[in-house]
């Protein structure tokens, strides 16, 4: 999220000065900025602990770290472009624009992974109907 707001201050505002001052928080800095908590799930005594230093793979999961860290940074992709498409809703939103987001969002998870969101596009084009005459 820090990087895309550095990316849109420097490419589309062209404010190179707020970009550098942005970027140069740290995440901490830049969550407190945006009134967003952070939360960290484990505690510092787990992280340490003789469990986790035993390998992560109990069963048929092989991953690597590279991988997993490649897998997070694309979920992390996605939980960015689904904020930017639902961050502008209010309560008082119109149904049409909810539709339109929940649309979006679908789309984007499809993209993501086909096999684990599968949307029929006939029959999100049915609903989509549906819901504009709804609305």
């Amino acid at each position: 999220m820090q990087t895309k707001a550095v990316r849109f201050l420097r490419d589309l505002i062209g404010d190179d000065e707020k970009a550098d001052e942005i970027e140069s928080l740290s995440v901490t800095e830049y969550a407190e900025r945006k009134g967003l908590r952070l939360s960290n799930p484990t505690s510092a005594k787990q992280i340490h602990s003789k469990k986790r230093s035993k390998h992560m793979s109990t069963g048929n999961d092989l991953r690597t770290k590279a991988d997993l860290i490649a897998e997070n940074e694309g979920l992390l992709a996605l939980c960015d472009e689904i904020w930017d498409v639902v961050v502008d809703l209010e309560e008082n939103s119109s149904k049409s624009d909810l539709f339109e987001a929940v649309d979006e969002v679908a789309s984007l998870l499809n993209e993501y992974d086909e096999g684990q969101f599968p949307i029929d596009d006939d029959e999100q084009a049915g609903q989509s109907e549906e819901n504009e005459e709804a609305a």
